[in-house]
């Protein structure tokens, strides 16, 4: 599952071109070099160093959703819940509708076994990407794995 969400990662960062704004994740010369730094590591599952990088990336860029999302993305997978939420949410509060925060505070919901928050997400998802997108889809495949287990 790890695998897919970096490749994922990979795929939407390489379709938003030079643009840096919130919902891309900005490439070339306007990334940071915290934020390369924070993708290196994400891609070798550094998630302690990335966290770091993050931390600092979001002290210096703190109106960056693509930041927050990040930071909340390392969070949940070294299982620090509380910080990841509010990580995510920081990432909302920027930008409501930033689909990758969107799914992955679904995804934590759904490791928290918030079904009903989950699904909320999973609604607003299907709202913004009427014919479909990846974040919806991702979320849409854990949710129904969540509701197959449970």
């Amino acid at each position: 599952m790890f695998k897919k969400v970096v490749k994922l990662f990979v795929v939407i960062l390489s379709m938003s071109g030079s643009c840096y704004a919130a919902g891309s994740y900005g490439t070339g010369q306007n990334m940071s070099s915290n934020m390369a730094s924070a993708q290196n590591f994400i891609e070798k599952e550094n998630f302690v160093a990335a966290l770091n990088a993050l931390q600092i990336e979001s002290q210096i860029n703190s109106s960056d959703a693509d930041v927050w999302n990040l930071l909340g993305f390392v969070s949940r997978k070294l299982e620090k819940y509380v910080a990841s939420e509010k990580a995510y949410k920081r990432a909302l509060e920027i930008d409501p509708n930033h689909k990758g925060a969107l799914e992955y505070m679904g995804e934590l919901y759904i490791t928290l076994s918030k079904a009903e928050e989950a699904e909320g997400l999973l609604e607003k998802l299907k709202e913004l990407c009427p014919s479909g997108c990846a974040e919806l889809t991702s979320l849409a495949e854990s949710f129904k794995a969540y509701r197959k287990k449970n």
